[in-house]
């Protein structure tokens, strides 16, 4: 658990200073006077973007030449399009980008690159494109340290429930491959089934309201996110499982 929340703090503090590092790296050669215009796109707007946004924002306030502006695409790959469409026609001289779905981004990503702005990918990366940086915690080893958790609280004959988060996306393969193969060598463990939540909640709960009358043995659910783990603990409490 301790490696967990060592990597939830790590990334806390890369959101904080990966802003200050591209306004260096991007500053040589412009004026001094000149603004700069940093486009954020977030994928989802749930409560953990919102803080972060709170923190990108705060980060901004220190410096005089900087305008940030913040979109959240709500999930939908095609908002996320446009949102990133709109920081190249109007000149944003930085992307963020949070993918919700990399093949779907990963054609206007490349055209902002061409036209010479830098794309920073964080959280979720974009397969076979290379931006001009990517920051992501270490996946695999919150799947691993979620299983040493789990065996840790529930010795043996562990029956779980996996909810995935989309199944397309860096982050959903790293904790599913760092859950299952850190189980796989404890003894009396058995992965009852693995399903995708797509990151929601409203998802999440009907799986599981589902799933626990299938499998009445379950004790114990893994959920990839917040979000996710919310729904299916409230599936769980009104089936009396909790």
């Amino acid at each position: 658990m301790y490696n967990l929340l060592k990597e939830i703090l790590i990334q806390r503090k890369l959101y904080l200073v990966f802003l200050i590092l591209f306004l260096f790296l991007t500053g040589c050669g412009k004026k001094s006077e000149a603004e700069y215009k940093i486009g954020v796109s977030q994928c989802s707007n749930d409560d953990w973007r919102m803080k972060m946004n709170g923190e990108l924002r705060r980060e901004a306030l220190m410096y005089d030449d900087v305008e940030m502006e913040i979109l959240s695409a709500d999930d939908s790959p095609q908002k996320q399009v446009a949102d990133l469409r709109y920081f190249i026609d109007n000149d944003f001289d930085i992307i963020l980008v949070s993918p919700t779905e990399g093949d779907s981004i990963a054609p206007i990503v490349k055209e902002a690159m061409q036209r010479g702005i830098p794309v920073v990918t964080y959280d979720r990366g974009i397969d076979n494109l290379d931006v001009t940086a990517h920051m992501e915690v270490d996946n695999y080893v919150l799947g691993k340290s979620a299983a040493e958790y789990a065996r840790s609280i529930l010795k043996d004959n562990i029956n779980v429930i996996e909810i995935e988060g989309v199944r397309t996306m860096t982050p959903t393969k790293k904790r599913h491959e760092g859950f299952q193969q850190t189980l796989s060598s404890y003894p009396n463990v058995k992965v009852l089934t693995s399903i995708s939540g797509n990151w929601k909640e409203s998802e999440a709960a009907h799986i599981v309201d589902s799933l626990l009358r299938i499998y009445p043995h379950t004790n114990l659910i893994y959920a990839h996110n917040d979000r996710m783990a919310i729904g299916a603990s409230k599936s769980a409490v009104s089936m009396g499982r909790l």
